[in-house]
């Protein structure tokens, strides 16, 4: 999330001062979030080394017990970073994890932590899927065989209500990042002399609903890439392919889409291809 600043000049004393525009749907963010070194997997609170040592431990044990964090070595040495994360796009990450152990390397643990070292199940991303779920009820047609499953259960839920088919859609999709956001606290921070509104998160999961909800305000939806097939928030209207890779403070790695040069690359071949082919 980029914030702009404004220098100004004070009426009093003539000295410039900085006052950085926040607002209730563009707060200061309080919390950062932890990285650190060396992330494992871990059963019955001992590290595993090699995920391929699991391969003999019944499914239901996995799911029971299997978790992810630091290694003990990383945690006594402290994080690597800390990072405010409305820099990033958390919603997209957590939507298109395909891979824990690559998730948590950046961004950290997602989910509300226990333990030392602090951790997280091992298949955090079901716990994960209502958000996919939500962004994907979102844009339902009232008119597919989903859409009205749902405009169904709004009308069971609430049998007097006045709603449109398309708003009871979005009633049940709010309904549930209700219940899925209770770590989100709006605080008011001073920065600069000035008061500002603010935003605690009790975990990245909170942070995602939260980039979630703030689409909805918006009105900007989710996109899927032609080439990867992973969701992105689009920057223009224009904008067909995932973003250029960030880091943690939103700069930009790279100054094209990966996805976009990988699709453009793949269409010049297949141009030149066929120009062979008719020569």
């Amino acid at each position: 999330m980029v914030v702009n600043s404004i220098n100004k000049q004070d009426n009093v004393t003539g000295n410039k001062v900085i006052k950085i525009n926040y607002s209730i749907s563009k707060p200061y963010c309080i919390t950062r979030f932890p990285v650190y070194r060396e992330y494992t997997y871990w059963l019955d609170d001992k590290p595993i080394n090699n995920i391929n040592n699991l391969k003999g431990i019944k499914i239901r044990t996995l799911l029971n017990k299997l978790q992810i964090g630091p290694t003990q070595e990383a945690w006594e040495e402290g994080p690597i970073e800390t990072y405010n994360p409305l820099n990033c796009r958390i919603d997209v990450a957590l939507q298109n994890c395909r891979d824990d152990m690559a998730f948590v390397s950046k961004y950290g643990l997602p989910l509300p932590t226990q333990g030392t070292p602090p951790k997280n199940s091992g298949l955090f991303w079901l716990v994960c899927k209502p958000l996919s779920w939500a962004q994907f009820y979102w844009g339902t047609s009232p008119n597919s065989e989903f859409g009205q499953a749902i405009i169904q259960k709004i009308d069971e839920m609430f049998p007097k209500n006045n709603l449109k088919d398309k708003e009871k859609i979005k009633t049940f999709v709010l309904q549930q990042a209700n219940e899925a956001m209770n770590g989100v606290h709006y605080k008011v921070q001073l920065i600069n002399g000035y008061l500002a509104p603010a935003v605690e998160f009790d975990s990245l999961w909170d942070v995602a609903w939260f980039q979630f909800l703030q689409n909805l305000d918006k009105g900007i939806e989710y996109r899927q890439c032609p080439e990867c097939g992973n969701l992105f928030v689009p920057e223009h209207g224009k904008q067909k392919f995932c973003p250029p890779v960030t880091d943690l403070k939103g700069n930009k790695l790279t100054k094209r889409s990966t996805c976009e040069n990988t699709w453009n690359q793949r269409k010049k071949r297949e141009r030149n291809k066929e120009k062979k082919v008719i020569n």
